[in-house]
């Protein structure tokens, strides 16, 4: 009697794989049932309601709303909350009011109410584990995949957010699957994978304004895709079926690239612009979806008394401006400020995050350092140019850019309340950890 190690290895990857996301299931949901509300999820509700049940942004006021018309998905369906239009406070758009009559009166379903919203984000968190996974596993392997998926639905900051009906946990898992959609895109353009590049980037925006950094991330990565085309050999057509990674197992097979597949590079100067105008229609697309998250909104916007698309968007990025601008009063170490401090976010990202996450970031780092020192100088031997990461055909440059540029832009912010504010950096430390 033989056996095939290859397959049973695979079952027993994907078993584990389910087993885990079962555990983060159980985990969370436990908490969603016990846990009181915290003092943002209130607000929250009132607008997820409000997105279903009157159409009306009134209560956005400096949010997107797709994160709330996730979470009100199943909150739509609960029969004892009243319309929000109905509730004193509407007319003039008073969060508070709203609040208090939609679920502090006597008799509403409170408990219930924080249910159904919390349910909605816990889907999420299981969503960004299974992509975090993927994404892993298609840079180092099956059990590489399986140890991210490990960190993450341990990861306690992960676990704690995916209960909480906030913004944080649906722009760190759209953020994610933004970069691993487009980063699919630059190693192979399709028009399918084009599309979902567009539609990721466009929800992640719709979720929340700190996702805008993605125009910059994804624009540097496309520029530095473009230029170091230039030094590498042409442009490969593969109609045959490539072979996966190794590790990778049966089920990626389905995916390897039946047509032209672009290699570490060059293209031609056709294919070079063909990235470039695949970018413009990614942004298109982006675009058109974010305005349908603002449900196709058109109005004047007071500042320029100008007819504009989703005008609430417009206002939601001016009062983050302003809010940017006067800074944040808090706390910290014994200090109090409106402007916050440059070392706010390190040093919290230093306390918070689970120590063996850090020493798995350390070695990560260490061992690409000496990879590349290995590297440049065998470069130097052939004349080879150094033209980044060995992994980038799979998306590491980016995996790498993101947290660093996110965490950059998070240090100049004058608003420190929280390591929820680098949460998205998280699931990119545990792919590259």
């Amino acid at each position: 009697m033989t056996f095939d190690v290859s397959r049973i290895t695979s079952h027993v990857s994907r078993l584990t794989s389910i087993a885990l996301l079962l555990l983060f299931w159980g985990r969370v949901l436990a908490n969603i049932r016990d846990q009181s509300p915290v003092v943002d999820e209130p607000v929250h509700i009132a607008r997820a309601v409000a997105y279903w049940r009157t159409g009306d942004l009134r209560l956005q006021q400096g949010h997107p709303p797709l994160s709330h018309a996730l979470s009100g998905v199943f909150l739509a369906l609960e029969p004892d909350l009243p319309s929000p239009a109905d509730l004193k406070g509407w007319e003039r758009a008073s969060r508070t009011d709203v609040v208090r009559y939609l679920l502090w009166e006597p008799g509403r379903p409170v408990e219930r109410a924080l249910f159904l919203g919390r349910y909605a984000i816990l889907a999420l968190g299981m969503v960004l584990s299974a992509l975090v996974c993927r994404w892993a596993g298609a840079l180092f392997g099956r059990w590489g995949g399986l140890a991210a998926l490990f960190l993450c639905t341990f990861d306690p900051n992960i676990l704690a957010h995916s209960s909480l009906v906030t913004t944080d946990l649906p722009v760190t898992c759209l953020t994610y699957a933004a970069c691993y959609a487009f980063s699919r895109w630059l190693k192979r353009p399709t028009r399918g994978r084009l599309l979902l590049a567009g539609l990721t980037l466009g929800l992640a925006w719709g979720a929340k304004l700190s996702a805008l950094i993605l125009l910059l991330v994804l624009g540097l990565a496309l520029l530095w895709r473009v230029w170091r085309s230039a030094h590498r050999p042409m442009l490969k057509h593969r109609a045959e079926r490539t072979k996966p990674p190794s590790g990778a197992g049966p089920a990626r097979q389905g995916f390897a690239p039946l047509a032209r597949t672009f290699t570490s590079g060059p293209l031609g100067l056709s294919d070079r612009y063909t990235l470039l105008v695949g970018f413009g229609v990614i942004l298109g697309i982006a675009i058109l979806t974010l305005w349908a998250v603002y449900r196709f909104e058109t109005g004047v916007w007071p500042p320029t008394g100008m007819w504009v698309p989703m005008p609430t968007h417009w206002d939601n990025l001016e009062r983050l401006w302003q809010h940017q601008a006067r800074g944040h009063h808090a706390f910290f170490m014994g200090q109090l400020s409106d402007e916050g401090w440059w070392y706010y976010f390190p040093v919290l990202f230093a306390i918070k995050t689970p120590l063996p996450l850090l020493i798995l970031l350390v070695v990560a780092a260490a061992r690409i350092w000496r990879w590349q020192a290995k590297r440049s100088v065998q470069q130097r031997q052939t004349g080879e140019r150094g033209l980044g990461f060995g992994l980038r055909g799979l998306g590491f440059d980016i995996l790498v850019l993101f947290p660093t540029l996110y965490f950059a832009v998070s240090m100049a912010s004058h608003i420190n309340i929280g390591y929820r504010h680098i949460l998205p950096v998280i699931p990119f430390v545990v792919t590259v950890a």
